[in-house]
């Protein structure tokens, strides 16, 4: 009997399974909407809304990745993942300061997570002038 249920398109697990190897695949599109189907029937399980997320940032629509991941965050607070996702997609929006700030609550955290560690390095460095790096020329 359990096993025929799963089956079904209806439920949670059939979409968020779905979702987890439309992503694998690199189906973006289609794995956000089987995450958004298994948010229908079970919103407050925060893997999924951190998959959204992880989709919708991959197709780069932040705003929806941001969403998601602030979602996951309030599904469970305790959630380094969808946190640290959260900084990265905050970066990649140009949206700088909000991401230090959870980079640095990761780190508050996970005082050694590497990848906080660098992305913080990475914001917190000096901006080069862009024109000026493209308008330089090499002498030899």
């Amino acid at each position: 009997m359990r096993e025929t249920f799963q089956r079904r398109p209806e439920n949670f697990s059939f979409h968020y399974r779905r979702g987890l190897h439309c992503l694998k695949e690199e189906q973006l599109a289609a794995a956000a909407e089987n995450f958004r189907q298994a948010i229908v029937f079970n919103p407050n399980f925060a893997d999924v809304h951190n998959y959204l997320g992880v989709a919708c940032g991959e197709m780069e629509h932040w705003d929806e990745a941001i969403a998601a991941f602030q979602r996951a965050l309030e599904v469970n607070a305790d959630y380094p993942v969808a946190r640290l996702n959260l900084a990265f997609i905050l970066a990649a929006a140009g949206r700088d300061k909000e991401a230090i700030d959870e980079l640095r609550a990761v780190l508050a955290r996970e005082p050694d997570n590497q990848a906080a560690l660098t992305k913080l390095e990475e914001l917190q460095a000096p901006k080069r002038d862009k024109s000026r790096v493209q308008g330089e020329s090499r002498v030899q």
